[in-house]
């Protein structure tokens, strides 16, 4: 079974029925994939986290099937495009973004004077620089399937990083190098006419 059968028609199939299609369940996940809804790869596996992240799709788009994959499903799914999710709206709550933004705020003060302020925030230096950044972090796909996932951020020194992607780097090529055949090496021979 494919998406475009359902289409026209009044077909409604449940979750652990797509379970046991791999075709179909493939894909809709390569769909969810493609929309940044749910992490590759596209298994044909259609187990929780999959059904989450179709839920997740019905609610946003608001298909009004919960709960099944019927003929509005489908063809939105066939058409919507990444920019055509909505975006969600700013709302600082008590859930793990916003407790960021409240240990650590924006204060609006000039460049030249952060006064009391950190000044290494990660964010932004100014409250509407903060409001962006939670913006941005509130329509992570990961964030938008689960609203209590946890971001993590690691702090590197921009020096440290240059050196450490540097070796990367050198490192394979020499791995690349060891791996391709050498050409015979020519001596040169010299003779002299005595």
């Amino acid at each position: 079974m494919k998406l475009q059968d359902f289409l026209g028609k009044d077909e409604k199939w449940s979750f652990d029925a797509i379970a046991e299609d791999a075709d179909l369940a493939r894909q809709i996940q390569i769909l969810l994939i493609s929309l940044g809804l749910l992490e590759p790869p596209a298994d044909g596996k259609f187990g929780p986290v999959s059904v989450i992240s179709l839920k997740k799709f019905q609610e946003l788009i608001r298909t009004e099937e919960n709960g099944f994959l019927g003929a509005v499903t489908a063809k939105k799914l066939i058409e919507t495009k990444i920019d055509d999710l909505p975006k969600p709206p700013l709302k600082l709550g008590n859930d793990i973004a916003s407790r960021i933004v409240n240990q650590h705020y924006g204060f609006d003060f000039p460049r030249n004077d952060i006064r009391l302020a950190s000044a290494g925030c990660l964010v932004g230096r100014t409250r509407n620089g903060h409001r962006n950044f939670m913006a941005i972090l509130k329509q992570d796909r990961h964030y938008v399937a689960n609203h209590k996932y946890t971001f993590y951020t690691t702090v590197i020194p921009s020096d440290d990083l240059l050196i450490g992607l540097t070796q990367k780097l050198l490192k394979s090529l020499i791995s690349r190098t060891a791996k391709t055949p050498r050409a015979p090496r020519i001596r040169r021979v010299c003779v002299s006419p005595n």
